[in-house]
């Protein structure tokens, strides 16, 4: 940027020396010496942009899941087109991911589902909330015939439709789940345990292999207890390699949160973690429910 205010002063001396020194060009300055003149000035105005294109390159400004130009209505996210979303304020990205959910056969049947898209934050969620057009609890009312004599099939069957508690189940009951074998099941135990818990259910989608497809095909079969409360990290307790163990906090950020704890003391809430230079909204809204003090 240094370069970029020496050649304006250049270019500022360019344009008023001829006030400065007027009657000297009246009798020197020829129409060959203007139209040498602007064309150096031409070429610093080119370089210039050049520089400022350059740094805006570099230096790219932030995006979020909900643009700030956002017109929020009423939406429905089960039928909304890819149009309405990006009027909604939603990154062209994450409605298109949006779409794609819904194209794999996902369904959103309450408002909270809608944290299923990998990208959209709490943040996100919470300004669009009130315009979600979804019950914020999903209640099935499917009616169930009579009881009649089943067979030992017909018994299974009903075992494996029954909702699966994805912060409990043991690998056993996640197999059960379409989709799931042996080693996705053993997977979402250890992301589980890493984590410590799920806070919703398109976490699953984090889990390597396990896949959104997969994740729309068992997602009536599966749910998160309302009153559920994850595992919580101390930051004011937990070391470099404690803190490096969650899936949600990389080395740099681990690395900057004790630093800031030497040198400030403890952190009075869990908020203050976000002084911490690594920490922007985005690591904040994942880390959110997992750190206390």
């Amino acid at each position: 940027m240094r370069g970029v205010f020496v050649l304006l002063i250049l270019l500022l001396a360019l344009l008023f020396s001829p006030f400065l020194y007027q009657s000297y060009l009246e009798q020197h300055y020829t129409a060959v010496d203007y139209e040498k003149d602007w064309r150096q000035m031409d070429s610093l105005v080119r370089v210039i942009d050049n520089q400022v294109t350059q740094s805006k390159k570099n230096n790219p400004a932030p995006t979020t899941s909900l643009s700030s130009h956002s017109k929020l209505v009423v939406f429905n996210p089960n039928t909304a087109n890819l149009e309405t979303l990006k009027n909604l304020g939603f990154a062209p990205t994450i409605a298109g991911r949006i779409i794609k959910y819904r194209e794999a056969g996902g369904k959103f049947l309450q408002k909270s589902d809608l944290l299923k898209i990998y990208g959209i934050s709490k943040a996100t969620y919470h300004k669009v909330f009130n315009f979600i057009d979804l019950p914020e609890t999903y209640i099935n009312h499917t009616t169930f015939q009579p009881k009649q004599k089943a067979s030992t099939t017909n018994k299974i069957s009903r075992e494996i439709q029954k909702p699966v508690n994805i912060n409990t189940a043991d690998t056993a009951e996640l197999k059960k789940l379409k989709g799931i074998g042996s080693v996705l099941s053993a997977r979402i135990v250890k992301y589980r345990n890493l984590l410590g818990g799920f806070l919703h259910t398109g976490q699953l989608t984090e889990v390597y292999g396990l896949k959104p497809e997969t994740l729309a095909l068992i997602q009536d079969k599966i749910f998160i207890s309302p009153d559920y409360q994850p595992q919580l990290l101390n930051i004011n307790e937990a070391d470099i390699s404690e803190l490096i163990r969650h899936p949600y906090i990389k080395l740099e950020t681990a690395k900057a949160i004790v630093n800031h704890r030497r040198k400030y003391g403890l952190f009075l809430k869990p908020e203050d973690v976000k002084e911490v230079k690594p920490v922007n909204e985005e690591v904040w809204s994942r880390i959110a429910g997992y750190i206390k003090v």
